[in-house]
């Protein structure tokens, strides 16, 4: 059965989810043992479906959690880390920088501005 864009998205979705509840980190291998594929069988069904990675859609999904909390909230960005799943501050820094441009610390300030 053939699964479409949103099926896939939502259960990225619920998947990142269950990570920031249990402060794991996502991994494609742990999806797809979770709902019963392969690893390469996860990949390829999703991104047929929905043109990206399931690794870019649960780092986009903890990159948008992680620009919320740091807008809405005055936790540390090691507080914030820990609550999207990235594992340590230090991934969390790196990530953000090189997919938002900026830092945290920065992005914090400049979206305070608005």
């Amino acid at each position: 059965m053939k699964r479409s864009r949103t099926h896939w998205f939502a259960l990225a979705g619920r998947y990142v989810e269950f990570c920031f509840r249990t402060s794991s980190v996502p991994r494609v291998d742990e999806m797809a043992r979770m709902i019963g594929m392969s690893r390469e069988g996860l990949t390829r069904a999703f991104r047929e479906a929905t043109g990206h990675s399931p690794a870019d859609t649960f780092r986009a999904l903890q990159l948008r959690r992680a620009k919320e909390l740091l807008i809405a909230t005055e936790h540390s960005t090691a507080e914030i880390a820990r609550a999207t799943a990235f594992g340590s501050a230090r991934a969390f820094y790196r990530a953000f920088l090189r997919c938002i441009e900026m830092t945290p610390t920065e992005y914090r300030r400049q979206g305070r501005r608005r």
